[in-house]
């Protein structure tokens, strides 16, 4: 899961939300200062990538695309799960997906200057280049890949796995689909135990 699966998986709360997204790259040290509901969504993050590295579909989307994206083909069925969850968002939301982009955008313009800068960097591309709603496409997808292995400082394919995608491309989105079967409810059965929702 990117961005975009773990912004669907959070209730609506802004506070909650921008703790998820920003909790990649932040040390847990550094998380204990910002707002209760922050510090839990950055507790859900890290349960979303844990249930997500576990699950048997994931592990099978690494598996096929393994031999051609080595130890990163799991940053690429994250980046790729998104765009399977944007293209068939109609089957996961009754929300437009525009709609739903734009509410969170908005909750991070006011929240902007009480956040990480790393985070503050990487938001203003996401806004302008409109990366949730890009996903939904595969011209987004690939652009997604290329920015990822430019911006990964070691040897990598991922600016040619779309390539790799395409050819088994039907089998990793069941995997997807697989998924979010169960991290689904998973979600909100974790969510539920909290006080706070």
């Amino acid at each position: 899961m990117n961005y975009l699966g773990h912004l669907y998986l959070s209730p609506p709360d802004a506070e909650f939300r921008l703790g998820n997204l920003m909790a990649d790259g932040l040390p847990a040290k550094k998380a204990l200062k910002y707002p209760l509901r922050m510090r839990l969504g950055y507790r859900f993050h890290h349960w979303i990538d844990d249930f997500t590295d576990k699950h048997p579909a994931f592990r099978h989307s690494r598996e096929v695309l393994t031999e051609s994206q080595k130890h990163y083909a799991g940053v690429v069925v994250d980046v790729l799960y998104d765009h399977f969850l944007a293209k068939n968002w109609k089957d996961y939301s009754s929300e437009d997906l525009g709609s739903f982009a734009e509410t969170f955008y908005t909750q991070y313009n006011q929240y902007e200057g009480q956040l990480p800068a790393d985070f503050r960097f990487m938001m203003r591309y996401m806004i302008q280049y409109r990366w949730l709603e890009s996903y939904a496409n595969l011209m987004g997808l690939e652009r997604a890949l290329i920015g990822l292995s430019k911006r990964t400082h070691f040897q990598n394919n991922m600016h040619v796995a779309l390539k790799n995608i395409l050819s088994h491309y039907n089998l990793l989105e069941s995997h997807f689909r697989s998924l979010m079967a169960d991290i689904t409810p998973a979600a909100k059965n974790w969510l539920s135990e909290s006080v706070f929702f």
